[in-house]
């Protein structure tokens, strides 16, 4: 953060006034492979017939004559097999694009490559002040303070944001649901943010401001 300030204070007969003035221009870098990788998991609850211990398939004891496992052990016996035999029950695949310049496509970026974001904001706020002492006993205090904030935005325009009316979505959600259906409608995400010349995450805060009285 790069930060510039400046503050003046002129006294006047019974008034001490005070001028302020503060920028920050504020850059977050960020370089991480974090959500770079694929994985894989195994979980007995995901094989075919939900598990492996008096299913009937193999690794199955009792499908080749040898004794069942008893029901208390099951889940145990199950989570060893597939640790012995790395069964994979699942894999997951990690997919990170850079979004191009013009903004209707994305590269994939390769396995394991570092993810790198550079999010800015500008900020400023100015103040005045007067300390104005009206008797030797009685001093009174006011003044103003404006405050300016941007919303911060990806200046390699490696920005999205969702299009989709996510109200919208859960409601339907819940129409489905009371009919007995699992549906999950498509949520989808276009490139924003004003390096783009697009919208802001959030419509930028243009008018915080305070009174200060002692």
């Amino acid at each position: 953060m790069h930060n510039f300030v400046d503050d003046i204070t002129w006294v006047k007969h019974s008034h001490t006034l005070q001028f302020g003035a503060n920028y920050r221009l504020i850059h977050s870098l960020s370089s991480s492979d974090g959500t770079s990788w694929d994985s894989a998991d195994g979980n007995f609850s995901y094989v075919n017939l939900s598990g492996l211990a008096n299913t009937g398939q193999s690794l199955d004891p009792a499908a080749f004559e040898y004794p069942a496992v008893a029901s208390s052990f099951a889940n145990s016996y199950n989570n060893a097999i597939i640790g012995a035999t790395g069964l994979l029950s699942d894999i997951n695949t990690a997919s990170n694009y850079a979004v191009s310049k013009s903004g209707q496509t994305g590269d994939l970026l390769s396995q394991g490559a570092l993810v790198n974001r550079d999010f800015k904001t500008n900020e400023f706020e100015y103040y005045l002040q007067d300390q104005w002492r009206m008797r030797p006993n009685l001093t009174i205090t006011f003044g103003l303070r404006h405050t300016l904030l941007q919303t911060p935005y990806e200046i390699n325009g490696q920005q999205v944001q969702a299009v989709t009316d996510l109200q919208g979505w859960f409601e339907t959600r819940t129409q489905y649901a009371a009919l007995g259906q699992s549906i999950q409608p498509t949520i989808s995400f276009a490139p924003s943010g004003q390096a783009r010349g697009l919208k802001p995450f959030w419509p930028m805060n243009k008018g915080t401001l305070r009174h200060d009285l002692p």
